[in-house]
C-alpha cells in the first residue's frame, strides 16, 4: 500500500508540474497582450497602418496582398523578410517603421504571428504575411475561425483592455497547423482604435507536455480541449495534431468535469497505468490535463527494493539457521560421548 501511495505522488507531481508550466506560459502571454493594448509603439503603428491601408487604393486588400504576398521576393514562410514594399505609399512607410520591432517581439515571445486589425475587421498588418493578411474578420473565410471569434470578443470588450482567446484548432486560412489566438483592443486617449492579436502555435505547449522529465521510459502526458480532443501529440513527436480517441477515457472524463485526482486504470492498449488528472482553465476555456505512467514501471523501483529486502532477510534467516545448526552440533557431540 505504501508503494502505491508513493507511485501516486510521483504521477501527480508530473502532472501538476506540467500544468503549472503551461498555465504560467499562457498567463505570461496574456500579460504581454494587456501591455501591448496600451503600448505607444503599437498605438502609433495601428493608427498609421490603418490610415495607410485605406488610402493605398480603392481596393486596399488586393493592392497590399499583391505587394506583400504575390510580388514578395521571398517565398511562403519567409515573406516576413520583406521590411517594406517599394510602392512608396504611406502604408509602406508605416510598415517599414514597425515591422522590425514586431518581428523581434514575436521571436522573443515564441509567437507564430502577430496581427493588427482595424475596427472594421481588416487585417492591416501581420508579421508572417500568410494568406490571412489583408483579409477581413467580419466576412469571408476568417469569419468563423478562432481568430475571427477572438477579434469580435476583443471588440466587444470595449476599452477594458481584457484579452479574448480563440481556442486551439486547425487554422486553415494560413498553413493549417493547430493554433490558438489571443486578442485585445488597442486603446489610445480613451478610444478604441483597433485590435492586436497573437497567433500561438501548439508546438510551444507540446514541448512542455511532451518533456520526458518525470515520465520514465513509457509515461505519457496529454492535454485535451472541452470537446475531448487531444491537443498534444505523443511525447516522441512534436507534430501538431488533434485526436478524439481518448475523450471517453475515465481520467479524461473526470478532468473535463472539473475534477482532479489519481486513478488506477487500463489504457486503450490494455496496459495497467496510474493516471493523474486535473482541469486547466484559461480566459473562459476549459481544458483537461492527464499524465499516465505504466504501473509496472512506476512501481518497479519499489518492487525492486521490496525484493532486495526479502532476499536480504532470507539470507539473514538462512545464516542464522546455519549458525544455529553449527552451535547445536557442538553441544550434541559431547553428549553423545557421555552416553
Amino acid at each position: 500500500e505504501e508503494m502505491k501511495r508513493v507511485a501516486h505522488t510521483q504521477v501527480e507531481l508530473a502532472a501538476t508540474t506540467r500544468s503549472a508550466r503551461i498555465s504560467s506560459y499562457l498567463q505570461g502571454l496574456e500579460t504581454q497582450m494587456r501591455n501591448l493594448s496600451y503600448n505607444p509603439t503599437v498605438q502609433d503603428a495601428s493608427l498609421k497602418l490603418t490610415n495607410g491601408f485605406h488610402q493605398v487604393s480603392d481596393k486596399p486588400a488586393r493592392t497590399l496582398r499583391r505587394a506583400y504576398i504575390k510580388r514578395n521576393p521571398f517565398g511562403a514562410g519567409e515573406r516576413e523578410r520583406l521590411v517594406r514594399a517599394d510602392g512608396g505609399s504611406d502604408y509602406d512607410a508605416a510598415h517599414g517603421g514597425f515591422h522590425e520591432w514586431a518581428r523581434r517581439f514575436r521571436s522573443e515571445n515564441g509567437l507564430h504571428d502577430l496581427y493588427l486589425m482595424d475596427t472594421r475587421g481588416n487585417v492591416v498588418y501581420s508579421v508572417r504575411k500568410d494568406d490571412d493578411f489583408a483579409s477581413n474578420m467580419r466576412d469571408g473565410r476568417l469569419l468563423n475561425t478562432e481568430l475571427g471569434r477572438a477579434y469580435r470578443a476583443a471588440m466587444d470588450n470595449g476599452l477594458s483592455g481584457i484579452s479574448a482567446f480563440g481556442d486551439f484548432a486547425p487554422y486553415h486560412p494560413a498553413d493549417g497547423s493547430v493554433s490558438g489566438f489571443l486578442a485585445a483592443p488597442v486603446v489610445k486617449d480613451g478610444e478604441r482604435i483597433g485590435v492586436v492579436a497573437f497567433r500561438i502555435s501548439l508546438r510551444a505547449i507540446t514541448r512542455v507536455v511532451s518533456s520526458p522529465i518525470g515520465l520514465g521510459d513509457t509515461g505519457e502526458a496529454m492535454m485535451f480541449n472541452a470537446a475531448g480532443q487531444m491537443l498534444s501529440d505523443s511525447r516522441f513527436s512534436l507534430r501538431d495534431d488533434i485526436r478524439t480517441s481518448e475523450k471517453d477515457a475515465p481520467d479524461v472524463v473526470r478532468a473535463a468535469r472539473g475534477e482532479a485526482g489519481v486513478v488506477e486504470m487500463t489504457d486503450q492498449q490494455g496496459k495497467a497505468v496510474i493516471s493523474a488528472f486535473a482541469p486547466l482553465d484559461f480566459l473562459g476555456y476549459h481544458w483537461s490535463f492527464v499524465v499516465r505512467l505504466s504501473e509496472g514501471e512506476v512501481l518497479a523501483p519499489a518492487i525492486g527494493m521490496r525484493d532486495t529486502f526479502l532476499i536480504a532477510t532470507a539470507c539473514v534467516v538462512l545464516a542464522c539457521l546455519v549458525i544455529a545448526l553449527i552451535v547445536a552440533r557442538r553441544f550434541v557431540r559431547p553428549l553423545s560421548r557421555i552416553t
